[in-house]
């Protein structure tokens, strides 16, 4: 666990995600803890240059933006991710360290207004500078990580794709035996029919031949 979660005490099962921001032709990389937990709405901890910085974000100051911005929590939540995540384009990102305290630094997200210049603060995180700056190299083990778990569930979801493929051949082979033994099946007994038919018909036949013979006898 890296250093947001040991300094936030981000303790629940997140979402988490890595994001590249261009910032004033300088770029910043985040590593974002979408965390929900009791006091907390993301932790983030922010790669820039040299330094890296930790952070997060509480429901406290979203509900001050949420009444600010008339967004309600869940759309207001969804709108903060895909800002995070950059799923849109409508926003536009700024990381500026305080003048008062060089140890902190606030990371801004600011929503566009279509077809107009003007931009809307959507929100901010204060992040403060680790005391042991983590390397860039922790976002290239966690994806490097991360890509080897998925590769692990493509690997799974193949076998699993594989043995229903399999299972599917065999039904399909069954299927079409079992359509054989149904054709098989109606074929002999439309032959014995036929054949009960044409002996009924024979039987009538003589009854009819025998009542005409006492018929013409009794006359």
């Amino acid at each position: 666990m890296y250093a947001i979660c040991t300094n936030m005490n981000c303790n629940s099962a997140p979402e988490t995600f890595v994001t590249k921001f261009n910032v004033n032709e300088t770029y910043l990389y985040a590593k974002v803890q979408w965390t929900k937990n009791e006091t907390d709405l993301f932790c983030i901890q922010i790669f820039n240059n040299d330094h890296s910085w930790y952070g997060s974000f509480s429901y406290e100051q979203a509900k001050s933006f949420e009444e600010r911005l008339d967004e309600n929590r869940v759309i207001y939540s969804e709108n903060i991710k895909n800002a995070l995540k950059r799923n849109s384009d409508m926003f536009l990102y700024d990381f500026k360290q305080l003048e008062e305290n060089p140890h902190e630094a606030q990371f801004f997200w600011k929503k566009k207004f279509a077809d107009s210049s003007a931009v809307l603060l959507h929100g901010f995180v204060t992040v403060k500078c680790d005391v042991c700056t983590v390397s860039k190299d922790t976002i290239i083990d966690y994806l490097l990580n991360e890509n080897e778990t998925l590769q692990k569930a493509i690997g799974n979801l193949q076998s699993k794709n594989d043995t229903l493929n399999s299972e599917l051949d065999e039904c399909k082979s069954e299927f079409e035996k079992l359509i054989d033994i149904k054709d098989n099946l109606e074929t002999s007994l439309y032959g014995k029919f036929v054949q009960l038919l044409n002996s009924k018909k024979r039987r009538i036949k003589l009854l009819e031949e025998h009542i005409d013979t006492m018929e013409s006898e009794n006359s």
